[in-house]
């Protein structure tokens, strides 16, 4: 009887050494192996019949830059799906139309504005600046876009020199569907961020 229950405890005590080793070994300090799998999300727009939610997931690489992806859900959390979109083009909200995004798209090292069909076969439209644009909003009724952006042409020698001087941020409205764009009070250069309510 004596020998069963040494074996018993035995058994429980090696188990119990085991089970610490093993949660010991699992542990380690956080890294950068670490840091690239983790993955975080965030809402950008909702879709203006309220059904759909645009929002993207970034997440690391264990080598190179930052992944962002960007993804579908209905607003009930069924039907979710990855886009397809075109190399750097980063979405900012629907269209009121519901069936085309619009965001950044980088054309020659600037930011341009671009409207994206969701469907595959429709073309892009791109609104080009000649300085390109830092950021842009679409109306409430969906009619026009106000984009932030330098006034002033691009230095053709930027490659070769830097120019230290202040930023001058004005306000481009044009039509949502690239016409009648024009700078609006040409006045006011430190615009610092849009917001329409």
């Amino acid at each position: 009887m004596k020998k069963s229950i040494a074996r018993i405890l035995g058994l429980g005590l090696l188990t119990v050494l085991i089970a610490l080793f093993l949660q010991a070994a699992e542990k380690h300090p956080f890294g950068l192996d670490d840091m690239a799998t983790l993955r975080s999300a965030r809402a950008l727009a909702v879709a203006p019949d309220g059904e759909t939610i645009l929002y993207e997931v970034v997440f690391g690489g264990a080598k190179g830059p930052t992944n962002r992806e960007w993804h579908l859900i209905a607003a009930d959390g069924s039907n979710e799906r990855k886009l397809a979109l075109p190399d750097h083009f980063s979405p900012l909200g629907f269209m009121k139309d519901g069936v085309s995004l619009y965001g950044r798209l980088e054309v020659e090292r600037r930011s341009q504005l671009a409207i994206v069909p969701l469907a595959t076969d429709k073309p892009t439209i791109i609104i080009s600046l000649k300085s390109g644009m830092l950021s842009a909003v679409l109306s409430p009724d969906g009619s026009r876009f106000a984009l932030l952006a330098d006034p002033r042409p691009p230095d053709p020698l930027a490659d070769t020199r830097s120019v230290v001087e202040s930023d001058e941020n004005s306000l481009y409205v044009v039509n949502s569907d690239g016409s009648d764009g024009g700078w609006w009070c040409r006045e006011l250069k430190n615009i610092w961020r849009l917001v329409i309510d």
